[in-house]
């Protein structure tokens, strides 16, 4: 389907064209006569959610669109939710059933006398009595709350523009003002001061819902972090109370420093039985060596009791003396026990010298001086194995400090371990108890949500839709009947052009004729038909070849009224206008042909039984010298789907024409009955259109002609790219 073809069809259409979205516009007129005028109020409220400051705002420096958006997106679903639009719908009712009169600020008069058809005069009178808005909407609430329908619960439960939450939503529109703050609520219905009053309610009854569904939000969560911060002490406490019981049981003051003490002091302990061992090995060394040099008077000296019983007694004082230094005793007592032991020691002094007789030794040395160094050897080998003993025992002590020190580091680490687990969860948990706080907080300075534009009284009715919809109505039926126009168009498997005829047959094609329509108009379709019976003329002759004699065309068709004869007469009439003589042969089992579609002279054969076995003429019962006057002999055959091809004749025809009507669907049929009509072996076998559009002729004859303006002139010329020959230039 080409653009011009779909044009054609539309301006063949047009009157219906035109009459149909006509007729459409004028119904919506009728139906809108009496539409009703709407009063439109509007109201606005910052939110600050997007660029409002609040106590988390130094803490977040990029924007969340995303979470803006749905913000916004929540803020406008609660106000459009049903217990919203539900509690406004009652207190609308509450207001105007108390009335008893009309009032323009609340309830104008047409939509007061509206109120008896939608409310029973009951309903109304019991309000009037109660006579309180409040009251009333007390009054009216648990009504929807029950499970039994009732007048109020169905009201809400329809369509009303303002008592119903369906009607109330389809007239209100909610949405975001640009990309700012604002949310922008508009409203609208029959009465003005309804339009008012209805979105001053749902303003008031969106801000308390909001601020308690984001208050009741926070409260949860503070309060689930509350509780978990209460098992949160109590576990820390537990860890910690352990901890100090285990500390306080066993004396730990500081466990690490009291480790890393006794480890020093037991290694300083070491070190100095080391020292003491050397200086004891070599104080007796020391003492050997100078026993030797005293000889006999060395063993009655250490053999003297009362010798051997000071030595005791100074290093008994000496073990007393080191363990007070060692553990760090009163002063007091030190000094005394190292006067008891100078004392002591000069006793000792004293005693040796009297019992050692002889001045000198044999290598002539004082013995004065021997005396006094053995003695001082002896205090010193004893002084130094009182202080070794000390430390023995005070290293033992230290043994059982380890034993003890070495348990409790690892039940220490556990015990501390629990308290930092425990600590670090109840430090997390009152991180969280002080966001949920500190966002609760935030809430309530940032759900502050301000009226920025209150909702006004509508003076002036919103213009009337009315012409909108009669020219959508208009235009909607007019793209209705184009589209199904183009539908059709598109749709149709007719045959319809030589085109497709050659296409779907898969024949050559000799010729087409034009469909004569009731009332042509414009076109001058004897022109077209004149141009194309010229076509299938030239076709014919040049087909059938210059030889002398008669030639016999078959003229054959799929199914009845066709157009064989119509075909034949014509061709017939031009044959005889060039002195070609003519003879149609016509079976019988059409009807006597119209003389005004066959002019020249025609034969009516019988069709018999054994007509398949026809092999000549003369078998028809036509006279041999009678066909010899005739140029052009054409043979119509009887509809292929109800009688039999004559083989014989069909092989030797001269040529062979199947006419077909254009508007028909070329079926499996028509192929199949071609292919057994070309096995009998057809010298030619050519195709004839019949009843063709004028307008698909212009494949053929080229621009159809008609009585064009100068306007359609130009529009075919330029959809069809094509220029008239006065347009054309020379070069």
């Amino acid at each position: 389907m080409t653009l011009i073809s779909y044009l054609r069809v539309v301006y063949r259409n047009l009157p219906w064209i035109i009459l149909f979205p006509v007729i459409t516009a004028a119904l919506v007129i009728l139906l809108t006569r009496n539409i009703k005028r709407e009063y439109a109020t509007s109201s606005t409220l910052y939110t600050g959610v997007a660029s409002g400051y609040n106590l988390a705002s130094p803490m977040e420096a990029r924007m969340d669109y995303f979470s803006v958006n749905n913000a916004f997106d929540n803020m406008i679903a609660i106000i459009k939710s049903r217990e919203a639009v539900q509690e406004v719908n009652l207190r609308l009712m509450a207001q105007h059933l108390i009335m008893r009169a009309p009032d323009p600020s609340i309830l104008g008069k047409l939509a007061f006398e509206n109120r008896k058809e939608v409310f029973p005069d009951s309903l109304i009178k019991t309000c009037q009595i109660i006579g309180d808005k409040e009251k009333v909407y007390d009054y009216l609430l648990p009504m929807i709350m029950k499970d039994s329908n009732n007048v109020v619960k169905d009201i809400i439960s329809g369509d009303h523009p303002y008592y119903s939450v369906m009607g109330f939503n389809h007239q209100l529109t909610v949405g975001r003002k640009g990309n700012s703050d604002m949310i922008e609520m508009i409203f609208k219905s029959e009465d003005p001061a309804v339009s008012k009053m209805a979105l001053d309610i749902l303003t008031s009854v969106f801000i308390y819902q909001y601020r308690n569904i984001k208050g009741d939000e926070t409260s949860s969560v503070a309060q689930y972090f509350e509780e978990q911060l209460k098992e949160a002490k109590s576990k820390l406490d537990e860890a910690e109370n352990k901890l100090k019981d285990f500390m306080v049981e066993n004396r730990i003051i500081n466990y690490y420093e009291q480790s890393k003490y006794v480890a020093e002091t037991k290694e300083n302990i070491d070190i100095e039985i080391n020292q003491e061992n050397m200086k004891l090995q070599a104080a007796k060394s020391a003492l050997a060596t100078l026993e030797g040099r005293m000889g006999q008077k060395a063993d009655i000296l250490k053999n003297n009791k009362q010798l051997l019983h000071l030595r005791d007694e100074i290093s008994r004082l000496r073990v007393k003396l080191t363990r007070t230094e060692i553990y760090g005793t009163e002063m007091d007592v030190a000094d005394s026990l190292r006067n008891q032991i100078h004392r002591l020691e000069s006793e000792y002094k004293d005693l040796a010298l009297k019992f050692y007789n002889n001045s000198y030794t044999l290598e002539s040395t004082p013995q004065t001086d021997l005396l006094r160094s053995w003695l001082d050897k002896v205090l010193e080998v004893s002084e130094v194995e009182g202080r070794l003993k000390i430390y023995q025992e005070r290293k033992l002590d230290f043994n059982k400090q380890y034993d003890q020190f070495a348990p409790w580091g690892s039940t220490l680490a556990r015990l501390e371990r629990e308290v930092a687990v425990s600590e670090e969860q109840y430090l997390s948990v009152l991180h969280g108890l002080n966001q949920a706080k500190l966002q609760k907080q935030n809430l309530k300075y940032a759900n502050n949500l301000t009226v920025v534009d209150h909702a006004y009284m509508p003076l002036q009715p919103e213009k009337s839709k009315r012409m909108v919809l009669v020219l959508l109505a208009f235009a909607g039926t007019l793209f209705i009947i184009l589209g199904y126009l183009a539908a059709k168009e598109f749709f149709d498997n007719s045959i319809k052009t030589p085109k497709r005829a050659i296409q779907q047959s898969g024949m050559p094609l000799l010729g087409a004729l034009p469909y004569f329509p009731p009332k042509p108009g414009a076109v001058d379709v004897q022109s077209v038909l004149h141009s194309m019976i010229e076509q299938c003329l030239s076709n014919l002759i040049l087909e059938t070849g210059s030889e002398e004699g008669a030639k016999l065309v078959l003229i054959s068709s799929a199914l009845e009224r066709e157009g064989k004869t119509w075909f034949a007469g014509k061709l017939q009439e031009r044959l005889n206008s060039i002195n070609r003589k003519t003879l149609i042969l016509i079976p019988e089992t059409e009807k006597e042909p119209d003389k005004s579609v066959v002019k020249g002279d025609y034969y009516r054969y019988p069709v018999s039984a054994t007509f398949i076995d026809t092999q000549n003429l003369d078998e028809l019962g036509i006279d041999p010298e009678t066909l010899k006057r005739y140029d052009f002999i054409f043979m119509e055959l009887p509809e292929q789907a109800s009688y039999p091809n004559p083989i014989k004749l069909i092989s030797s025809a001269d040529l062979c024409l199947r006419v077909v009507n254009s508007g028909r669907v070329w079926s499996a049929s028509d192929a199949n009955q071609v292919t057994i009509f070309n096995k009998a072996n057809p010298q030619k076998h050519f195709l004839v259109l019949n009843a063709v559009p004028v307008d698909a002729l212009e494949e053929l004859v080229g621009t159809i002609p008609r009585k064009r303006s100068r306007l359609r002139m130009f529009v075919h010329n330029y959809l069809s790219q094509n220029l008239s020959p006065s347009k054309l230039k020379s070069f």
